[in-house]
């Protein structure tokens, strides 16, 4: 079919923007009749108000500024450890509601990162485990170029693989409203599966530390230090923890650490900052939450 030879080739050979490739599929989605087709494309061009596809849903880091009595430090991660464990790795993606033409448009400047403000509300939540006037002051999340590129991409293969896939179906036909509902139905779901999406995105960033902490058991400190000691904490600083952490008063209900366990993961929290302690800030902050709920029973 006519149409559909010539979206192919522009799209294969890049003879147009996927803009304009999405809006002339658009034709065909209404001649096709199908709807989740129609909705996929209006979406792609218009930008996304309800659920997005998997593709669209981009892991992220969430960068800031921390205030202290020493002074600030600007574009360094944000550690989450006061908010819930669901609600930190809710923080740590976001979804990429922005329609494929603001899409390329971005990818045309010389910025290598997109970011997303988070709301000033939200910045005493954040800031709740610090102590010793330690404030979240700013925080906005942040994508790197590449993953936007990488939507784009999914994007355009899934058209074509669609356009590939109908065009095969059809032959010779010049009238695709001769096909079945059910084999169009099909074409859709084998080629764009909408929201069954495997594609994993890379953050883009090599100098980002991942730590976890495994082998804790509930009130049972040994575990707890080996995991520090192998993330070269000094043994000074994780035999202060041993002394205070059965002896706080932590609130189990809440979750939320005491008050001598907050003013110790500040005081490390400084160090990573400083670099005295050879962890990254982001990192620091999320395997001292973890551990230390690990060892009160919390996760």
């Amino acid at each position: 079919m006519k149409i559909i030879d010539e979206l192919i080739d522009d799209l294969a050979k890049e003879k147009c923007s996927l803009t304009q490739a999405l809006t002339r599929a658009k034709i065909l989605a209404h001649k096709l009749k199908n709807k989740e087709l129609k909705e996929w494309i209006d979406g792609e061009l218009s930008g996304y108000i309800d659920k997005v596809p998997d593709y669209r849903i981009l892991p992220c880091q969430v960068i800031g500024s921390i205030g202290s009595r020493f002074g600030r430090v600007d574009a360094t991660p944000i550690p989450l450890i006061s908010l819930k464990k669901e609600d930190a790795e809710a923080m740590r993606s976001m979804e990429i509601i922005q329609s494929v033409a603001s899409l390329e448009a971005f990818i045309k400047t010389d910025s290598n990162e997109m970011t997303s403000p988070i709301p000033p509300e939200l910045y005493g939540l954040m800031s709740r485990n610090y102590v010793g006037g330690n404030t979240v002051i700013f925080a906005q999340r942040v994508f790197n170029r590449s993953q936007i590129i990488q939507i784009v991409t999914v994007v355009k293969s899934r058209l074509l693989e669609f356009l590939l896939e109908l065009n095969s179906e059809i032959g010779d036909i010049e009238n695709v409203e001769e096909l079945t509902d059910a084999k169009v139905k099909d074409i859709v779901h084998n080629t764009i599966n909408f929201y069954g999406d495997n594609t994993n995105f890379q953050q883009g960033n090599s100098n980002v530390q991942t730590i976890t902490v495994s082998n804790i058991e509930i009130g049972a400190f040994d575990g707890l230090k080996k995991e520090l000691s192998e993330i070269s904490m000094p043994i000074e600083d994780i035999n202060e923890l041993e002394v205070i952490i059965d002896n706080d008063d932590p609130s189990h209900d809440k979750k939320e650490f005491g008050v001598k366990v907050k003013a110790w993961i500040s005081k490390m929290l400084l160090k990573a900052m400083d670099g005295s302690w050879s962890v990254g800030l982001a990192a620091a902050g999320k395997v001292l939450a973890d551990g230390i709920s690990k060892y009160y029973g919390w996760q």
